[in-house]
């Protein structure tokens, strides 16, 4: 027996089901007829939040929304889950809303990542990494303080200073990032987010003074 509810069947207004997979499914396949309600016109944009029994990613909720990620979406999505959580805080459920609302906020500084380090590359380009580059994109407005930004990264990915001394931070993250993830360490328990992180801001700290 099948009890009328106030949750209702929804479509959108291009009239796109997106709520009530389901339920429909369900009706289907018990071969009976059941009441429901309807509601259409349903802005695009509702069916992130919506609870409709499939697990949505961010890059799933992007598309949804008409706002496809960059950079395979995924690894721009953890970056920027990465800057979120910065080093000290505990708040690691971050809502696909509040993660694409942050993601518009700072597109600019999350695009520049990838400027420095176009393509990911094992070990080196972790959401870490990318995130500690791109909170230094707001610290570092000059564009010849940013120009030394792209230098960090190309002597990360490399391994080649233009100058031993003067670049040794990144030489030395570059070699801790394969100590702890490419070699014997590495297949043992490798270092959390927040320590890549730590580790990548006392690098660039370094490699900028």
């Amino acid at each position: 027996y099948w009890e009328l509810t106030h949750q209702a069947v929804a479509v959108d207004v291009d009239g796109w089901l997106v709520d009530g997979q389901n339920r429909l499914e369900a009706i289907i396949l018990a071969n009976l007829p059941a009441p429901l309600l309807l509601i259409t016109g349903v802005p695009k944009r509702s069916m992130i939040a919506l609870d409709n029994g499939l697990a949505r990613n961010v890059v799933d909720a992007a598309r949804v929304a008409g706002a496809d990620l960059p950079h395979g979406g995924i690894s721009f999505a953890s970056v920027a889950r990465r800057m979120m959580i910065g080093v000290k805080s505990q708040d690691r459920a971050f809502s696909n809303q509040k993660v694409l609302a942050f993601i518009d906020s700072h597109r600019k500084a999350l695009e520049f990542t990838f400027d420095v380090m176009p393509k990911n590359q094992r070990f080196f380009t972790q959401a870490g990494i990318r995130a500690v580059i791109a909170r230094a994109y707001y610290r570092h407005p000059v564009d010849e303080t940013r120009n030394r930004l792209v230098e960090f990264g190309a002597v990360l990915l490399s391994g080649l200073p233009d100058n031993p001394k003067k670049d040794s931070g990144a030489v030395r993250l570059r070699n801790w990032l394969v100590d702890n993830f490419g070699g014997r360490r590495g297949v043992g328990v490798r270092p959390r987010g927040e320590i890549v992180y730590a580790k990548a801001a006392t690098a660039l700290n370094r490699f900028l003074a």
